[in-house]
């Protein structure tokens, strides 16, 4: 157990005050008071004196903040404050003798000038230290408050209005914490010093707290006159604790308030291995997979961009940033599998930690400590010759190239007679052989590596033999003896891969063959639609195309391993071309200008992914088969926001779209310079990245009307089973949350998968929601987010009424209503619980029918705001779930043509296509459309393209 201590009095408390967030204009203050109360009622007796501020306009100093006139104020120095540019510090003194509780306070603001309001509390001047110790480490706080000033307080708070009364109170009511008891400190006032003191001893291994509350009442006798003296007074008493956890009892814990010091981070470590393990050490770090990290340049913020030769961790802007941690705890949040074997020169770097809901980059804090990226102790290149210090490209059918394998000076001490080297193919003729840069696998067949000699300690060569024309991207692996691992190095600029170029390039007869690229729509919309593929004369070998194209997986059936080199030829050994549907060759017009072949492709039923097209045992190229309808065509006019829909069905909400130049090839080319919206970036698809399809607004449906239901809160209380299927619900966190839709407060990135029932709604659309199902019987609703499970009548009638359900500070449990649930029948029998007020079910509203207008869905994606800056055609690129980078997106969905003048549509086939208006703006087009209900594409009516006033683009 811990030890009792004293030794604590009653120091100056410090406030800040600030703008939650950017402001127009200056940020005006009338007036900060102090309260004792929570509520703003009972001001202190306390001397507040400014003791800092962001600056002033003359005439408008800071101490008119405090003078007790609301007809004065303080005006900041800026004119249109950034967040976090404008704020006032007060030093607050409590009178000796009187209670050292500051419980609320006030910030009244100036008529039009006024913000959402940031509150922070810490320890005043003569305390010593801030309210984290420097030497303790830094918190992750930038989501609530400002970061540069996090590391100052014991705890901040916000709130909303011209006059914000903000409760500056700490941890949960009604909470009790037990474990290793580090110390324990008796008349400690409040429970935010009892916080304090736990920060304070961070390093001592404190993880919670607990402050007890207990009044004594006593008579005794005056010893003047006899006369009878009340003696109430109160104890208050603050536990330490390590290793804490929430005790369980059948009674409240009404004079307990428990909390932890928030999430900390200490420091940071790494493996000493190939496949590497980053660490984040640290304290209170939550209990999910929900957080990230990102490796800046050591001098940069976290808004710098991430180093890119780290392997396993990438970012596509300055916030999303991926994957998230394989390990984590409280203390520890751990990366495996990273590598740095490319760096191609020494740096120091910083660790960015962000703890959940990473959307910017001030939600990221250095984490202590610097890492020092060091280059790898190996490289390669190239020679013409074995003892030539030039290096030389290599090309196939060489016989005098040689592979030199260079170590640093004294970086180990392996016997350079025993390395050994293997080449592995990453891509020949377009194909991707390997995804990942790692060493298992052969070298090919058609290359021979043979030791070479050399007088050098630190050196290997060999000579490379090539038998056949290869043009290839390989991954050269070294092993240091007989029995050691293969790891990959790279050369000494930081390249990875080493290219081999064809000698004598070879000349096609027309059109490129081997690297064709098709999209083709699998939706359910384009039945009876068949996709045109044309293709050229011949193949480079001579070969003539026949009359039938063939379709086959890329990779082995029930394996990841890609297909072997036999592909487009009859299966040898489960390993070749495995067909899963055809293409048919159709005769081409009489005087048609395309002089090669045509094939029409159906493949209804197919499943979406990445095909070998092969024709007369050659590989023809690749098709992209997606669930989306393609062949369509968008109208834009130039500098107007617009927005871009997909159509289809079984569409993921992960898929992102790009927009890319018209002569560009989706899947290799980078989004073109002509987007202003949104905004680009020197980085591939940075901006499409983070360009999440559209959530829409909120509506409900209001065409049936039921009775109203009354719901009772039971206070921190949730039932542990029953959850109710609400797969199809389109509030559900999964599918309405991952675009970062409004209403998403309670929505749980990593917790809320796929699988997850809770939907993401505020309490009365909730209680609708359950008041609208007979099975529904009650909800286990969060406090204070959009967050709620629907519950059974089984189990949770008889947990609530055999007293048995959960305990979690978080959550209510809303019970529905019935004779047998009347609230005098509850107070009765079950004394020990807690309830809430009332709430009523809306009697004209069938919450299960609300739905989010201008929203996507599983059949409809839609994106904005998207603005062109220039007239012109444009290709739309479709990454369908799973997007990194610039390569997944493969599938051609269609063009853009965007308007920058008035004139009629002249193309003839364009007024065969179907249009339709689009929700957020811009027109949709083409050949087919999958069905969709009325509420997500109310505009069903054809456009006639004759009649509407469309520039025909030029560009192209």
């Amino acid at each position: 157990g811990g030890c009792r201590r004293n030794e604590w009095t009653c120091h100056p408390l410090r406030i800040r005050v600030s703008p939650a967030q950017k402001l127009s204009c200056q940020w005006r203050v009338k007036e900060v008071m102090v309260f004792t109360d929570g509520a703003c009622s009972e001001a202190v007796a306390a001397e507040a004196v400014v003791v800092s501020t962001s600056g002033a306009t003359v005439g408008h100093e800071a101490a008119l903040a405090t003078d007790g006139v609301e007809q004065t104020e303080w005006w900041s120095e800026c004119l249109a404050c950034s967040q976090g540019q404008a704020w006032i510090e007060l030093e607050v003194t409590l009178p000796e003798g009187t209670p050292c509780l500051v419980s609320s306070v006030k910030v009244v603001q100036g008529d039009n000038h006024t913000a959402d309001v940031v509150v922070a509390r810490g320890p005043g001047a003569a305390y010593g230290k801030p309210g984290l110790p420097v030497e303790t480490g830094v918190r992750n706080g930038g989501q609530v408050l400002q970061q540069q000033i996090a590391e100052d307080w014991t705890e901040v708070w916000s709130a909303k209005g011209t006059e914000a009364c903000v409760a500056t109170t700490c941890g949960e009511a009604n909470m009790r914490f037990v474990g290793d008891e580090l110390w324990r400190y008796h008349d400690i006032p409040s429970a935010c010093h009892c916080k304090q003191l736990c920060l304070d001893q961070i390093q001592d291994g404190c993880e919670g707290w607990t402050l007890y509350i207990e009044s004594d009442q006593s008579f005794g006798v005056d010893p003047t006159n006899g006369s009878a003296v009340d003696d109430t007074h109160s104890h208050h008493i603050c536990f330490l604790w390590k290793a804490p956890r929430q005790a369980s009892s059948a009674h409240p814990f009404a004079t307990w308030v428990s909390g932890t010091p928030g999430a900390i981070l200490q420091s940071v470590t790494t493996t000493e291995s190939t496949d590497m393990t980053l660490s984040v050490h640290g304290v209170g770090l939550p209990l999910s997979a929900t957080s990230r990290v990102k490796l800046v340049a050591d001098g940069d913020d976290c808004s710098g961009e991430h180093i890119a030769d780290v392997e396993g961790l990438s970012c596509s802007d300055s916030a999303v940033c991926s994957p998230g941690p394989s390990t984590w705890s409280s203390s520890l949040h751990a990366w495996a599998g990273l590598r740095f074997w490319s760096i191609a020169k020494d740096r120091a770097a910083r660790v960015c930690f962000c703890a959940s809901n990473c959307e910017s980059w001030w939600h990221f804090v250095q984490v202590p400590g610097v890492l020092s990226l060091v280059t790898p102790k190996f490289h390669f290149s190239t020679h013409s010759a074995a003892d030539n210090t030039a290096e030389a490209e290599v090309s196939d059918g060489d016989t005098q190239t040689f592979l030199k394998i260079s170590r640093a000076p004294f970086s180990t001490y392996s016997d350079r007679t025993t390395w050994r080297v293997k080449l592995l193919l990453i891509t020949s003729f377009g194909k991707i052989h390997k995804a990942t840069p790692r060493c298992d696998g052969d070298t090919p067949n058609w290359m021979t590596i043979t030791p070479s000699a050399t007088t050098d300690p630190n050196e290997a060569v060999f000579r490379l033999g090539l038998a056949q024309p290869k043009a290839s991207s390989l991954l050269v692996c070294l092993a240091e003896g007989a029995t050691a691992p293969y790891n990959p190095i790279p050369q000494a600029d930081g390249s990875k891969l080493l290219l081999l170029k064809t000698a004598s390039p070879v000349q096609s007869a027309s059109g490129p063959y081997v690297s064709n690229r098709f999209s083709v729509s699998i939706s359910t919309g384009s039945s009876g639609f068949s996709k045109i593929i044309d293709v050229g004369g011949r193949y480079d070998d001579g070969n003539t195309v026949d009359s039938q194209l063939k379709f086959g997986p890329e990779v082995v059936e029930g394996t990841n391993a890609p297909i072997g080199n036999d592909f487009c030829t009859a299966a040898a050994g489960g390993t070749g071309f495995q067909e899963q549907f055809q293409a048919a060759e159709v005769p081409l017009a009489p005087g048609a200008e395309f002089s090669g072949h045509r094939f029409t492709v159906s493949p209804i039923g197919a499943q979406a992914g990445r095909y070998v097209v092969c024709n007369n045992n050659q590989r023809l190229g690749t098709a992209f088969l997606a669930t989306a309808d393609l062949e369509r065509v968008f109208y834009f006019t130039a500098g107007i926001d617009q927005s871009i829909e997909i159509t289809g069905h079984d569409l993921s909400l992960d898929s992102r779209i790009m927009v890319i130049d018209c002569k560009g090839v989706c899947g290799i080319t980078d989004h073109t310079q002509a987007i202003v919206k949104p905004a680009i970036s020197g980085r591939p698809a940075s901006p499409w990245l983070a360009l999440a399809p559209l959530a829409g607004t909120e509506v409900a449906d209001a065409t049936d009307v039921q009775t109203a239901v009354a719901f009772t809160a039971v206070l921190g209380r949730f039932c542990r089973e029953g959850d109710l299927d609400t797969t199809g619900n389109a509030q559900r966190c999964f599918i309405k949350c991952r675009g970062s839709a409004a209403g998403c407060s309670g929505y749980m990135q990593g917790v809320d998968t796929e699988n997850s029932m809770v939907l993401c709604m505020s309490r009365q659309l909730c209680v609708d929601a359950c008041a609208a199902r007979d099975d529904c019987d009650g909800i286990v609703m969060h406090k204070s987010r959009d967050r709620c499970l629907l519950k059974a009548r089984d189990p949770c009638r008889d947990q609530f009424l055999g007293t048995s359900l959960g305990m979690d500070p978080d959550y209510d449990f809303l019970v529905r209503r019935s004779t047998e649930y009347s609230l005098g029948t509850q107070v009765a029998l079950r004394p020990n619980m807690a309830y809430g007020t009332e709430i009523v079910s809306t009697p004209a509203l069938v919450a299960t029918s609300a739905f989010f207008d201008g929203g996507s869905s599983d059949r409809l994606l839609r994106y904005g705001p998207v603005q062109i800056g220039e007239g012109g055609t444009y290709k739309v690129c479709l990454c369908d779930g799973s997007c990194a980078g610039v390569q997944d997106f493969n599938v051609e969905v269609g063009e853009i043509r965007v308007t920058g003048l008035s004139c009629l549509v002249r193309q003839a086939e364009l007024r065969k296509l179907d249009c339709r208006e689009q929700f957020h703006g811009g027109l949709r087009c083409g050949p087919y459309f999958s069905p969709l209900p009325a509420d997500e594409d109310p505009n069903t009516n054809v456009q006639d393209l004759t009649a509407l006033n469309l520039m025909d683009p030029e560009r192209g």
